[in-house]
């Protein structure tokens, strides 16, 4: 089973995940490029080339020129891409992903508040659709793991903003109080 918050870079955007939720910070605008960079290195894609992809047969033709049979069949192809994404009718998302090989919690047992940044590409991955191999993510995940220095290194500046995103959520408390 590969440990979501094991593969490199996904326990740092967890860890801001959490500070924005306590600073109550809904746009984090450094977030999306970490988010993808991470996804990049780890998955080999990021969430927007998980999408249905047209076979090359209709993506050389004009809409127009498609007949009805034909665009049936890409909507059936759409539907099936997307269902292969559909954990929302299970309704223990842990066991869903455990069935799929992944552990997605915290060590509380808690699901990842950064699951739905990385939900399509370890489908992907899993499934063997796109991106990198699930033995190449597993094999990157136990190896950081194993790392006496696994930890994750926090830049100054990174210090300076986690304490003002505390010290925000602190006097927000306060108010609210």
């Amino acid at each position: 089973m590969i440990r979501l918050r094991d593969v490199p870079g996904v326990q740092g955007i967890e860890d801001t995940e959490r500070l924005n939720r306590a600073a109550r910070v809904s746009n984090d605008h450094d977030l999306s490029a970490r988010i993808a960079k991470v996804s990049r290195e780890a998955f080999g894609l990021v969430e927007s080339e998980t999408g249905f992809e047209y076979p090359a047969w209709a993506a050389e033709r004009e809409d127009g020129d498609l007949s009805e049979a034909e665009l049936e069949r890409l909507g059936d192809e759409w539907v099936a891409w997307e269902a292969q994404f559909d954990l929302s009718d299970h309704p223990n998302r842990i066991a869903a992903w455990a069935a799929s090989g992944w552990d997605v919690t915290d060590p509380d047992g808690n699901v990842l508040l950064c699951l739905p940044h990385f939900w399509r590409q370890m489908v992907c991955v899993s499934k063997g659709l796109r991106g990198r191999s699930l033995q190449d993510v597993a094999t990157d995940a136990w190896a950081a793991r194993l790392e006496p220095t696994a930890s994750p290194t926090v830049s100054p500046e990174q210090k300076v903003r986690n304490q003002a995103f505390l010290s925000l959520g602190a006097r927000r408390s306060r108010r609210a109080s």
